[in-house]
């Protein structure tokens, strides 16, 4: 996927009681008349005041008459904090059956596009990416992610069409986030506004003949998750609709 450049940003600075707003972009610093009063572009202050920028993404999986649950290298992740940067996250019925991967041991870097440096944007910087499974309540109760996840109530439509009983049950999951298998942030650690491309693998399996063993199960002190600063977060959501032979 693709985060594109930032190029506006207003900021509201404090007189005492007054606000001063003040215009960002990427000649430089701009009151609201036009006026310019800073060369600070709004990439110099992005990095000035490291900023970096996270993506939040949840996963939900519904397979008919059965639960799932996910796992990291043998780590449950339902709602736990851990660090899967170089991990892929599966998603297993409850009979062991694999039913979808995330993978993030292949992408595990991303392409930065300066701007400033090169304004046609045809070279880039490879960095980094950090991954992490994250705690759910806090995100999935954030009334701003409502805005983002808006289109979800139209899947249970969607799956209706292809069998009734899933479609009830996605219903009740699908369109509550605390019903998510898990939740995950990757985190770009250079960012300053600028382009990044970064393309996760993520791996669905339809259908299987022979169920796998369940990973064994999670430690008692899960590892930790690294703290990020967030410039933006967007919703990126994952569904996994698995059609279930009786």
């Amino acid at each position: 996927y693709l985060i594109g450049r930032t190029t506006d940003l207003w900021l509201l600075f404090w007189l005492i009681l007054f606000p001063i707003p003040v215009h960002y972009n990427a000649t430089g610093c701009y009151r609201l008349n036009g006026r310019k009063i800073s060369d600070e572009t709004i990439h110099a202050f992005l990095h000035a005041q490291g900023i970096q920028m996270s993506v939040v993404h949840f996963q939900s999986s519904i397979v008919l008459d059965q639960t799932t649950y996910s796992h990291a290298e043998g780590t449950n992740v339902h709602d736990n904090e851990v660090v899967v940067d170089d991990a892929t996250v599966t998603t297993y019925a409850d009979d062991g059956e694999r039913i979808f991967d995330a993978d993030f041991t292949v992408k595990g870097t991303y392409r930065l596009f300066n701007a400033t440096a090169d304004p046609t944007e045809a070279t880039y910087t490879t960095y980094t990416t950090t991954t992490r499974t994250t705690k759910i309540a806090g995100f999935a109760r954030n009334p701003i992610f409502h805005v983002h996840t808006y289109l979800m109530r139209f899947i249970p439509l969607v799956v209706a069409t292809m069998n009734p009983e899933l479609a009830d049950q996605a219903k009740d999951h699908l369109l509550d986030m605390e019903y998510a298998d898990y939740f995950y942030v990757i985190g770009y650690p250079a960012y300053d506004g600028y382009r990044i491309e970064h393309d996760p693998t993520f791996v669905a399996y339809a259908a299987l003949t022979a169920a796998e063993p369940p990973p064994p199960g999670p430690p008692a002190s899960p590892a930790g998750g690294a703290a990020l600063l967030v410039a933006g977060v967007a919703v990126l959501v994952i569904v996994a609709l698995v059609l279930r032979r009786r």
